[in-house]
Order: structure tokens, then C-alpha cells, then sequence
């Protein structure tokens, strides 16, 4: 946890001497600290279903803790409102779950959603987890396969503000959004569309 919150390129940095972090080294030495790392487990591998076959999880060495997590995240989660976005985990080893994405700042690691409430709490779910709701957020062009909008030189001769929207029909009503800011910006929503049209100033 201390390693989480004073955070060092390298592992050994916390036992060095010109740059150790003194409450970890005399907590406990460099060597025991690798030891209990090697030999820390929070599940019996030995129950492990291998890959390839039903019932393989790929959380397994971490699944009671994680199930643990989720049910007081499922506590804290009690807001109606709730921003959720996708953040990147810096990790590169060897793991099924690691995404390789060159438009995220760490391009390496693994992939999950983040919650932000009103009480700036933040919580972490697992890769690929479903999102159940109403939801609005930004999209990416080569994510909307088959959905034909305005074309972008059109809207930017309208003008800064100008949009476009199409409505599809899925499990339930989905709108996608072009909207020109200093590039165009595609929005889906499957609570809203472009009305009201408001001005505002940022």
C-alpha cells in the first residue's frame, strides 16, 4: 500500500540508500519482502480450471478478493448518476487480459472501467465487465459499422456547433451523434438525442 502512494521507478529504489522510502526498509528487508511475494497467494492454485477448458477463469489466482471488492463496490455504488469510463492499468508480462492500444498514453496494459460519483469516489471494475443502465458517452468513428452521417465537410461549413444524428433500434432505442467542436465528435446515448439545443460557453 505505501508503495502505491509513494510511488518509484523501481521496486529495490525502496531499499536504497540514497533515495529509500525509510518507512518500507524498516518495515522489513529487500530479500524477505521478494520471498513473501513469490509465496503470496490469495486462492489455491491447485483448484485452478486450466485454460482451455469450462470453467476457466482468468481471475482465478485473485478471485476472492475481487468478489470481495465487487460486494462493497456494489455498496458504495448507490448513486444514480454515475460517470463511467475506460482506463488503461500500466502492466506488460505475460497475462491473457493485456491490450496493447496505441492511442492510450500507457499503449500497454489492461483494459477496465472506472466509476466517478458525485463524491469523487473511484472504483475499478473488471476487463470487460457489462454495463447495465442508461447510458451517454463519446464513441469512436470506427466503432459505428453501418450508422451514415453527415459527412464532416458539410457540418464544418455550418459552422462550429453544427451536428448530425442518426436513431438506431437495438435491445432498446440508440442515438449516435456527430457534433462539430474543434474536430467532430461522435456522442451515443440510449437515453438522448440533440434536443433541447442549447448554447453555452467554455
Amino acid at each position: 500500500m505505501l508503495m502505491s502512494i509513494a510511488k518509484l521507478p523501481a521496486m529495490r529504489m525502496y531499499w536504497k540508500r540514497t533515495i529509500r522510502y525509510i518507512p518500507i526498509p524498516e518495515a522489513m528487508s529487500h530479500d524477505r519482502f521478494l520471498t513473501i511475494q513469490l509465496f503470496f497467494h490469495f486462492n489455491d492454485q491447485s483448484l485452478a480450471v486450466p485454460s482451455g477448458q469450462t470453467g476457466h477463469d482468468k481471475l482465478h489466482k485473485i478471485r476472492p478478493i475481487y468478489d470481495k471488492l465487487g460486494k462493497n463496490i456494489k455498496i458504495i455504488l448507490s448513486e444514480d448518476t454515475q460517470i463511467v469510463d475506460e482506463q488503461m492499468i500500466p502492466f506488460k508480462a505475460r497475462l491473457s487480459s493485456e491490450q496493447y492500444l496505441k492511442e492510450k498514453p500507457p499503449s500497454w496494459g489492461v483494459s477496465v472501467y472506472e466509476s466517478m460519483l458525485s463524491k469523487h469516489t473511484l472504483t475499478l471494475f473488471t476487463p470487460y465487465a457489462p454495463i447495465t443502465g442508461l447510458s451517454c458517452g463519446t464513441i469512436r468513428s470506427n466503432r459505428m459499422k453501418g450508422a451514415i452521417l453527415e459527412r464532416d465537410t458539410s457540418l464544418k461549413k455550418k459552422g462550429r456547433g453544427s451536428h448530425g444524428y442518426r436513431l438506431e433500434r437495438f435491445e432498446t432505442q440508440v442515438s449516435i451523434v456527430k457534433l462539430i467542436d474543434n474536430k467532430p465528435v461522435h456522442v451515443s446515448s440510449s437515453y438522448c438525442a440533440v434536443a433541447p439545443v442549447n448554447q453555452c460557453q467554455k
